[in-house]
């Protein structure tokens, strides 16, 4: 049911307090026609705004899980390169997507936001519904009643994602990463590329056999003037970072100091080594902090440690506060980049909502990794920046009218293929001067000048 179909049901349907009033004929009929009145208008907004908050909570769904989706498919081949070499990629792969989503949901929140309340004013102003709120006497700030909780809903689970979820995530993908860096999930080792086992020992294998994923095949293995080769070789994690190979059905060759050769066949060999796995990335300190829920960063920052430590969390803490606020400034940014203009589809403004959003989380690193010693004050200048900018956007369309940013848009794209057309006889102008002088000679090519210390 549209928001005109709404109005009119809610404005055609008496209260009940006036059906009693008309029955029972009760006196003073004037002195309670105002309340009526009221609670039937009150009646009337409630039911657009559950209106407005049912078409706006569809597109925020929608919009989350396409982010997540999109993002998990761009990281899939990185982490797939990743678990290659392990016994379960598939398992692993699932866990580390997973594991990343609360990753995802810091940039899928926001623009979920910004995209569901701009697609709900763009659809209502397609359809006329929104000069119906505006024929009715409905203020702009009140029809952003129904946007405001739902951005106020998003800023909370932006923030319990900040402080809870994403610290989790990041805390596993590290244990994840270690696990496999130790051989827990299979040794991870190239094929045809020498693997230094430690100082003195280089191994080769061919590839890994058909009937065991565990074994490798076509093993050479070098040790000072020692060559070792075997048809298959057991590949096992010591648990400790290292590998215990047991070599199967091989030959040794050493060769002596006086040239002599020795040669000698075994049926079992076991060898170890610690060849490089998976390096993990200790990271700097704001990558170590990110691994902290919100409980663990107000320890540090209210501490006894270093001060460095300090600022850094307490600017890690304000960060994820202040992105929460900021999603409250969406709906203000939403209204004035979706609302297309009159008798035109609009559209292009979105895409300036949407850099907005990575201008903020841009802007929003920069603040804590360049201000982490006043990080109330940089984190208050910069969200204060951020309402000034919506503020501006939303005065922009109040005062030139729905859809100024599609028609500044417009009207700049329009102006380009005339730049150039005046551009193009300047440019050859300029390339002809350049090339000969004013006066019509050429130009002598400059010399270089070489300078004496005095």
């Amino acid at each position: 049911m549209s928001a005109l179909a709404l109005w009119s049901t809610a404005k055609a349907a008496p209260a009940p307090a006036e059906r009693w009033g008309i029955l029972l004929r009760l006196p003073r009929a004037r002195v309670v026609s105002r309340p009526r009145s009221q609670a039937r208008h009150i009646w009337r907004i409630a039911t657009i705004d559950r209106y407005l908050f049912r078409q706006a909570a569809l597109r925020f769904a929608a919009v989350i899980a396409i982010v997540v989706v999109i993002m998990t498919l761009e990281n899939g081949p990185r982490l797939a390169a990743d678990l290659s070499h392990t016994d379960t990629p598939w398992a692993l792969l699932w866990n580390l997507s997973a594991d990343l989503v609360p990753e995802h949901l810091a940039i899928a929140l926001p623009v979920a936001t910004l995209l569901a309340v701009a697609l709900t004013a763009r659809s209502l102003a397609l359809r006329g519904e929104w000069q119906v709120f505006a024929t009715a006497g409905l203020a702009p700030a009140r029809i952003m009643a129904a946007p405001l909780a739902l951005a106020l809903l998003a800023a909370v689970a932006l923030l319990w994602n900040g402080l809870e979820l994403r610290p989790r995530g990041e805390q596993r993908l590290d244990a994840l990463y270690k696990d496999i860096a130790t051989g827990a999930h299979g040794v991870v080792l190239p094929l045809r590329e020498p693997v230094r086992l430690d100082a003195e020992t280089t191994l080769v294998a061919d590839g890994i056999a058909a009937d065991a994923p565990g074994e490798l095949t076509g093993i050479v293995i070098r040790r000072d003037a020692t060559v070792i080769t075997a048809a298959r070789a057991n590949v096992a994690s010591d648990g400790q970072g290292g590998i215990a190979l047991r070599l199967t059905e091989g030959t040794s060759i050493e060769t002596r100091a006086d040239g002599s050769v020795r040669q000698m066949s075994f049926g079992a060999l076991t060898l170890h080594g610690r060849p490089p796995g998976l390096k993990l990335v200790a990271g700097n300190l704001r990558h170590r902090l990110d691994r902290l829920d919100g409980a663990a960063l107000w320890r540090l920052t209210s501490g006894a440690g270093p001060a460095a430590v300090r600022d850094a969390a307490g600017a890690a803490l304000l960060g994820r506060v202040e992105g929460a606020i900021f999603c409250l400034l969406l709906p203000w940014i939403a209204i004035a980049v979706g609302v297309p203009p009159r008798r035109r589809p609009g559209g292009p403004a979105l895409l300036v909502g949407v850099g907005l959003i990575v201008l903020h989380l841009q802007t929003a690193a920069l603040v804590e990794d360049r201000w982490a010693a006043h990080a109330l004050l940089a984190n208050a200048l910069h969200l204060a920046a951020w309402t000034a900018a919506a503020w501006g956007l939303s005065r922009l369309v109040r005062r030139h009218g729905d859809g100024a940013i599609d028609l500044f848009i417009e009207r700049t794209i329009a102006v380009l293929p005339r730049l150039f057309l005046i551009g193009a006889p300047i440019g050859r102008l300029a390339r002809r001067f350049t090339a000969r002088g004013m006066g019509g000679t050429p130009v002598p090519a400059l010399q270089p000048v070489g300078f004496r210390n005095r």
